[in-house]
């Protein structure tokens, strides 16, 4: 008989193992889930993040090439101005020349008729 007592003993105790097993199975798998939910919640996150940031640099580069085009369009009216001052700046130079020119042929004229007049002399 008692070895009757041994062979109850051994299927209770292995049936308190596969119940521990089964037990730190459930565990496992319960924090198994728990990381997996939490690694899905931060790449959700994430993609939340990134789409926010798409957004945010399609602005910034809207932004700049406004931005860009105004300096430009400043830039070529800065050398369209340039070119104008300079074609006054020329035009200036060729009348102040065509002036002193006529100066100084009234001049000569005057100093010519005036000693033909004796005046002065």
């Amino acid at each position: 008989m008692g070895g009757g007592m041994a062979e109850q003993e051994q299927p209770v105790g292995l049936a308190v193992q596969i119940a521990e097993v089964r037990r730190i199975l459930e565990v496992g798998l319960t924090d198994l889930r728990g990381q997996l939910a939490l690694v899905l919640q931060r790449a959700e996150h994430g993609e939340r993040r990134h789409e926010e940031l798409v957004k945010v640099v399609a602005d910034m580069r809207g932004t700049f090439n406004e931005r860009l085009d105004e300096l430009e369009k400043r830039v070529q009216g800065g050398e369209l101005e340039r070119a104008k001052v300079a074609g006054v700046v020329e035009w200036s130079k060729r009348k102040a020349t065509g002036i002193s020119l006529g100066i100084g042929a009234a001049g000569l004229v005057l100093g010519f008729v005036m000693k033909l007049l004796g005046v002065g002399a």
